[in-house]
């Protein structure tokens, strides 16, 4: 969702805001992706009206195209992680505003 986040609307910006919520999670604060996946439904608890984060300009440095199934467990693991750092680094603009989002979700 954050690579390909649509149109400007209440639903989009929930979206993308909240995968992104799980990036920074993950890959700043440490949390294995289970919890972070697990965590989304609180984090939406009351349809928080977060405004509408515009998309990078882009291009992101990976896509899911860069992530090979032909590898093994390890590899593909890695893979995952480096297109997700890309993915976030891609919003460096917009990760003050996400991390104070998973601050006020109680999280990490």
């Amino acid at each position: 969702m954050a690579q390909h986040p649509g149109h400007e609307g209440r639903r989009q910006a929930q979206s993308v805001g909240v995968h992104l919520m799980v990036l920074a999670a993950v890959l700043e604060r440490g949390f294995p992706v289970a919890d972070a996946v697990a965590a989304m439904p609180g984090w939406l608890t009351g349809k928080p009206a977060w405004p509408w984060l515009e998309p990078p300009a882009g291009p992101y440095a990976a896509t899911i195209q860069a992530v090979s199934l032909a590898g093994d467990r390890p590899e593909l693991e890695s893979q995952v992680r480096r297109w997700a750092e890309s993915v976030w680094a891609g919003w460096s603009e917009r990760q003050p505003t996400v991390r104070r989002w998973l601050d006020h979700g109680a999280v990490g």
